[in-house]
């Protein structure tokens, strides 16, 4: 059975805390020194090696770290993923942060982006000018634009590749005139 528990409200998550506390003291050249500990976290995984030696971190914080992920049941949550079950709440879930109920505002988001995706997807939403949409520009700074182009890379359908998506970190005026010149009137 899968706890509602807040993961930061857990024995498991206290008990890392703590020990992250602790660890905190401890120089890496020090655990860098002990051939042992090298040894013990290294792992060999389909021909890669994973080396996490030059972590401050020991044995016992994976130790702590796996029984967290336990106690997150965090095995089963992945598996569920993978299966095929859906990762959002339902509307009708309760989840309390500040004392308040999330679960609404965020399906009131979803349904906001549905809505204008089908309409973007239809034809019926059109810009300025009384024309189709057909290009979707995401500008960001700092790689804000990275969760746009994920979620269009991630969901690219035969249905939207009719349209020509651009995702700019930064778009410099120059660019943004020459991409969009045949745009403007």
């Amino acid at each position: 059975m899968v706890s509602s528990a807040l993961i930061w409200e857990t024995e498991a998550w206290n008990d890392l805390k703590a020990h992250v506390e602790e660890i905190k003291k401890t120089h890496l050249r020090d655990l860098m020194s002990d051939p042992d500990r090298r040894r013990s976290m290294m792992v060999e995984f389909d021909g890669m090696l994973l080396d996490y030696s030059h972590q401050l971190a020991t044995v016992e914080t994976f130790e702590k770290l796996f029984k967290l992920a336990e106690e997150a049941h965090l095995k089963e949550k992945v598996n569920s993923m993978f299966s095929g079950e859906p990762l959002r709440a339902p509307r009708d879930a309760v989840i309390q942060c500040d004392g308040k109920n999330v679960v609404p505002e965020v399906w009131n988001v979803l349904d906001k982006i549905h809505d204008f995706s089908e309409k973007v997807h239809s034809g019926s939403s059109v810009g300025a000018t009384g024309k189709t949409l057909t290009d979707v520009v995401s500008i960001g700074f700092g790689g804000s634009y990275l969760g746009p182009l994920l979620v269009h890379t991630a969901f690219q359908t035969a249905r939207i590749l009719s349209h020509d998506f651009s995702f700019q970190a930064i778009l410099p005026y120059s660019q943004a005139l020459e991409k969009f010149a045949s745009h403007i009137q």
